[in-house]
């Protein structure tokens, strides 16, 4: 019976050179000779059906008008099929069977999709995978097989395969001869005679052929599983995706009687395949054909476009005979309900395995002598990376099911294990990355980028021909390197290139990072630029950092399977070239698209870069920050190490300056020494220190927020003394300080001087700095308003062209904001200013005065730099006293430093509440230690003289801290411990009589925290330790001040954290709290006795 039609013929013609790429191969309305298709809907109504589904009907079954032609009958017994049930063509059973698959399916269907035409858009049919390629319902996309039997074939023989899958709203029924009959056709045959058998007979015949097809499914299900283990035992001695892609190629050809398999490698770059693996029958090459295609080139137009998409769908095609005819559908089109309504559609055979071949393709395989052929795709990382393609040349070849099912295994199982070994491959690179790039520590970007061996090694690894850096300094001033993987060429990036990059890609960039570009378009910017990747690292300040990495276009020779360019006829229609020998020809070659592993490969190099500019741009801006090794991104990092840099710091001096003021307290007690003036000045000079060092740790945490502490002075007193402090330091610096102008009317002031003295002695050493032979100024001033201060700083401005703060923004922000002081009657001005005639700043320089750990770098002696902390603490000041600084300086002229804060008018000097009489503090010591004998503890006491453990690695800070015990309480004996272990052992050994420890923090070998935990746990584990009561008292002594300091120790069991040196009074309180305890402790201790 014909199987072909016009329309087939017709749509073969419509097919043309320039039209092949866009050919609908999914909808190509015909199959291939080997079975039969049927098309049903959920209802198990026949919509369409192949030509050849009339050999399914029942025997005897007629059509309505005998006397017709041969083709007219066939028309009508298909008009007859079209419309009817499925039971007219398969038995009960077998409809029972598919009945069963499409409920499961149109049930899924309907759980998943939130309308019922979902399925309908568009003539992309799914059979198991979404419009966007994702996978489906296990039922609605799974191909089901089962055995069925049509009423066309009532004898044993007549089994058939049936497999069914999902096409939008349509399931497709693909019916072909069964293995098992293939396998027992003779000895089923020999039972058959004619139609009509004796029911005994048949009975036990079905029997039989059931017991063997139950057999055979337990033996083909076992081999199914050794097949499987073999091939997963050989796949782990492979080291390379070639080597499993050959492995299971072999293994493919031990089950199949195809004459030739071969593995085809698609190129990334521009989709054309090399035959990298090849096995031939040995007797195929003797009377088939005995050429290779090993190593031959094949361009993308012999797998197009849409051939590759379709195989990410359905990853297993055959061609059963290149020389068969094929059925068509009938009817051409069926109806579909849209969101429009109804309309008329091909049928979507994307997953269809009897689907027809295009018949460029068969010709392309006739011209390949070939007969048969089974292609099975490789997925690795959801990209097809190549095709196991098998070749038939003697007969036709139908795969049976089993075949297809163990190739579609093999195929799944290869691609897991090879995209494992690409990822671990792809770690490899990224580690192998990061060691390339480890010398970026050593060497600056451009230096590394110089190094031949360092250069083509990392682009190597990225695989890459071009990296350039477009860096734009601190001046804007911008500085293009250009490297390539070859030395002897020569590749320049212009700046116009990177503007245009810039231009097209910068704010995305800024929003996702590195752009990854495939295909320029034609730019003359770009130049040879094309397969590129581009980021911006902005960096701090004016310093920016731009980069670009591209893989070049080349001309390369190829070894093509035939002359790829004769696929035309004299006249210019297609006819694919018959010729596949060897042929070499140049190929322009572009560069590898990026996949997800280069991307990932390229931005693993960004953020070496990033971290590389973020350390070098902070290495520029101060010591500390470089040491610290941030990241530009990481601020909030940053800002915590930069805490703890500057907290060990304070730390590290807070604990000298810790002893130097207990040496000199103790000094001061002496008689004859209570009035030195020199000693009484280094006492206060040394707490002076420790709160600028307070101060230094408020900046690192970002925090302005300063404690202020009002006094009544005599303001020329205040003067005279604070110029006196800095007066020897600027005579050892061979330069003066003096009062040039004192203009105060009321003499005595209400403020925070002690802070007002810091920043003048602040400013006071800037200008020391920045001076050389030349006296430094001192003026003061008392003005009644702030419009009068305005006045005196004009004065200025008419001296130095360059100044900061603008006066008039000054103006305008003290118009604005609201000053309790300014209308008081007992308030004022007073103007303080520091004028030297040193080297002056620039006007650009003016503006960065105020950045925390930023110093200008004019100063003519290194030694004296600092932190860059001295403006920004002053302004801090300023702030919390409401008041304003302003710079006035002209290069090679000198500068003036000058700021006005409101003061209240004194009227009496206030004495220090907390400087207590020596009376008095004599008196506080007596009722200590009266406390303390009332307690039994003293001399001739009832209970037995306490200890207290002094811990700390400084052997002058044990000393001052004894001493200051020995003051209070003669009677209590101490024990110096210069480490924690010492500490934990003599409290292990003497536990009941030690009523106190002071405890150090940053110790050698354990800290305190660690010594408190290790004592709370030994008082856990006696009961003699009174833990209601919380044990010994632990009182943390330290020179760490941080808030996140005190919760470390406090978490760890002490009781009470102190400062080094701490507040008044503060040892009187925790030993009054020490011997309390204890004498409790002893109390209950006595009555249990």
């Amino acid at each position: 019976m014909s199987s072909t039609n016009s329309t087939n013929e017709d749509y073969a013609r419509q097919v043309t050179p320039l039209s092949c790429e866009r050919e609908p191969i999914h909808i190509v309305n015909r199959i291939q000779p080997c079975g039969t298709l049927l098309v049903v809907d959920s209802e198990l109504t026949v919509v369409q059906c192949s030509t050849n589904a009339v050999d399914l009907l029942p025997e005897g079954f007629k059509a309505p008008t005998n006397e017709v032609t041969n083709e007219q009958q066939q028309l009508q017994l298909l008009d007859a099929i079209i419309g009817a049930p499925l039971s007219l063509l398969l038995q009960s059973d077998a409809v029972d069977k598919v009945r069963a698959v499409v409920r499961g399916a149109s049930a899924s269907s309907a759980s998943m999709s939130p309308s019922k035409n979902t399925s309908n858009s568009g003539s992309n049919g799914t059979g198991g995978t979404d419009n966007n390629g994702s996978k489906g319902s296990t039922n609605a996309g799974a191909v089901r097989t089962f055995l069925i039997r049509t009423q066309g074939a009532l004898s044993i023989h007549g089994r058939k395969s049936c497999g069914i899958t999902q096409s939008g709203e349509h399931f497709l029924l693909e019916i072909e001869d069964s293995d098992l009959d293939n396998t027992h056709n003779n000895e089923v045959g020999s039972t058959t005679t004619t139609g009509s058998v004796d029911t005994t007979t048949n009975t036990s015949a079905q029997q039989q052929q059931q017991q063997r097809e139950e057999a055979d499914t337990a033996e083909g299900e076992e081999d199914t599983m050794l097949f499987m283990q073999s091939i997963a035992h050989d796949l782990r001695k492979c080291w390379s995706i070639e080597e499993m892609a050959g492995l299971v190629c072999s293994r493919i050809m031990s089950e199949t009687p195809y004459d030739r398999g071969m593995v085809y490698r698609f190129d990334a770059s521009d989709d054309s395949g090399e035959v990298i693996y090849e096995t031939t029958r040995w007797d195929a090459r003797r009377c088939c054909r005995d050429d290779s295609f090993l190593g031959l080139r094949f361009p993308a137009s012999d797998i197009p476009r849409q051939a590759r998409e379709l195989f990410m769908k359905n990853t297993l095609r055959f061609v059963y005979d290149v020389q068969g005819t094929d059925h068509a559908m009938y009817p051409r089109k069926i109806r579909a309900n849209n969101m429009g309504g109804e309309s008329e559609k091909y049928t979507d055979l994307s997953m269809c395995r009897l689907r027809g071949s295009s018949y460029i393709h068969l010709d392309y395989l006739r011209n390949m002598k070939v007969t048969s052929s089974l292609v099975i795709a490789i997925i690795v990382n959801k990209r097809l990376w190549g095709l196991y393609s098998f070749h038939g040349y003697r007969h036709p070849i139908r795969p049976s099911a089993r075949t297809r099912f163990l190739c579609e295994m093999a195929s799944v199982m290869t691609s897991m294990v090879m995209e494992s070994l690409t990822r671990a491959n792809n770690q490899s690179r990224l580690m192998d990355i990061d060691q390339t790039l480890s010398n970026l520590q050593q060497l600056n970007l451009v230096q590394y980028m110089s190094n031949s061996n360092h250069r083509k090694l990392l682009m190597e690894r990225m695989e890459v021909n071009l990296i350039a850096f477009r860096q734009i300094d601190a001046d804007g001033v911008a500085h293009i390197h250009t490297f390539g993987d070859d030395d002897s060429e020569k590749v320049e990036i212009s700046a116009a290139a990177f503007d245009c990059l810039n231009d097209t890609y910068g704010q995305v960039c800024r929003d996702y990072g590195v752009v990854f570009v495939d295909e320029t378009r034609s730019n003359k910017a770009l130049g040879s630029l094309h397969t590129l990747a581009f980021f911006q690292l902005p960096g701090m300040g004016l310093m920016s950092l731009d980069v670009v990495l591209s893989r070049k276009a080349v001309v390369e020779v190829v070894q093509w399977g035939g002359d790829p360019d004769k696929s035309l006829e004299s006249d210019g229609t297609l006819s694919p070239r018959s010729s596949f020998a060897s042929f070499m020809k140049g190929h322009l070659k572009k560069g590898k698209p990026w996949d997800d592993d280069d991307k990932q490969r390229v931005r693993r190099f960004a953020e070496k870069v990033e971290k590389y500019t973020s350390t070098e741009v902070v290495a520029q801006q101060n010591v500390a920050i470089q040491n610290l090794g941030q990241e530009k991104k990481d601020l909030i990092q940053d800002q915590k190490e930069n805490l703890e840099f500057f907290a060990f710091m304070a730390h590290e001096m807070r604990t000298p300056f810790h002893g130097v003021l207990g040496s000199l307290e103790a000094m001061r007690e002496d008689s004859t020494l209570v009035n030195n003036a020199l000693l009484n000045q280094a006492y206060m000079c040394g707490k002076n220190m420790l709160r600028i060092l307070d101060d230094i740790l408020l900046v690192a945490k970002g925090s302005h927020s300063l404690t202020i502490k009002e006094e009544t002075v005599n303001v020329s007193e205040f003067l005279r003394h604070t110029v006196a402090d800095m007066t020897n330091f600027a005579y050892m610096e061979g330069v003066s300080v003096r009062v040039r102008k004192e203009d105060v009317k009321h003499q005595l002031l209400v403020s925070d001087f002690n802070r007002i003295r810091q920043v003048v002695h602040n400013l006071i050493s800037n200008a020391i700095k920045f001076s050389e032979k030349e006296d430094i100024y001192v003026e003061c001033l008392q003005r009644e308003t702030f419009s009068e201060v305005l006045t005196v700083w004009k004065t200025y401005a008419a001296s130095y062209p360059n100044h900061e703060p603008k006066l008039k923004n000054i103006a305008s922000e003290t118009a604005n904001a609201i000053n309790p002081l300014e209308d008081s009657k007992d308030s004022c001005w007073i103007i303080l200013s520091v004028i030297d005639r040193g080297i002056g700043i620039k006007a650009a320089d003016l503006k960065l005065l105020g950045t925390a750990f930023t110093q200008l770098s004019q100063g003519r002696q290194k030694k004296y730099q600092g932190t860059g902390l001295g403006i920004t603490i002053s302004n801090m000041i300023m702030a919390a006293l409401g008041g304003t600084l302003v710079a006035f300086s002209a290069p090679e002229y000198g500068s003036c430093f000058t700021f006005a804060i409101p003061v209240k008018r004194g009227r009496t000097i206030v004495e220090d509440t907390k400087v207590e009489s020596k009376a008095a503090t004599k008196l506080r010591i007596e009722q200590l230690q009266n406390e303390f004998e009332g307690f039994g503890f003293g001399e001739g006491g009832t209970r037995k003289r306490p200890r207290v453990l002094v811990v700390d690695d400084s052997t002058i800070n044990r000393k001052i801290c004894s001493r200051k015990i020995k003051k209070l309480l003669p009677g209590v004996e101490i024990t110096e411990c210069a480490s924690g272990k010492s500490c934990i052992q003599e409290y292990e050994h003497d536990y009941q009589n030690i009523m106190g420890i002071f405890l150090d923090f940053h110790m050698p070998g354990m800290d305190g925290d660690v010594v408190a935990r290790n004592i709370r746990e030994f008082e856990q584990t006696h009961e003699d330790v009174d833990v209601g009561q919380g044990g010994v008292w632990i009182v943390g002594y330290t020179a760490d001040i941080l808030d996140e300091t005190k919760n470390v120790l406090l978490d760890a069991g002490m009781n009470r954290v102190l400062p080094k040196p701490e507040p008044m009074h503060a040892f009187q309180t925790e030993l009054r709290t020490m011997m309390q305890r204890a004498a409790a402790n002893a109390s209950v201790n006595e009555t249990e006795l």
